[in-house]
């Protein structure tokens, strides 16, 4: 099954209450909770507008969830948007926990990752 997950993609990118942020940014409050249960329709221009918002394409914001009734081969290109949340909470840890004196060198690591 394919789904929107947006939670994932606003929690990576810095903001740990997904629904404040988008209140913040102009989605109401029911609106704001049914687009991260995923209990509501999100038009192409909503989906455009949130894309911009966390700089990211539809792909990022989408998740597939396998169904063992409905099997896909590996190399299946659905198979990119399987989502492994206990690395990105790793990845948040690690962030967290980067001592002061080397924040420099992580970002110098971080940003190679955009010259690539």
């Amino acid at each position: 099954m394919i789904k929107y997950n947006l939670e994932r993609i606003i929690l990576l990118r810095g903001h740990n209450k997904p629904i404040e942020f988008l209140r913040s940014n102009g989605y109401g409050y029911h609106k704001s909770y049914r687009m991260l249960m995923g209990q509501t329709q999100i038009t192409f221009q909503e989906l455009f507008d949130l894309c911009k918002l966390l700089r990211c394409t539809p792909n990022d914001l989408m998740e597939w969830v396998p169904d063992p009734k409905h099997p896909l081969e590996a190399d299946h290109p659905l198979q990119a948007l399987r989502r492994n949340m206990a690395n990105e909470a790793a990845l948040q840890a690690m962030l967290k926990s980067v001592p002061a004196d080397k924040v420099d060198q992580a970002m110098e690591l971080i940003a190679s990752l955009y010259k690539k």
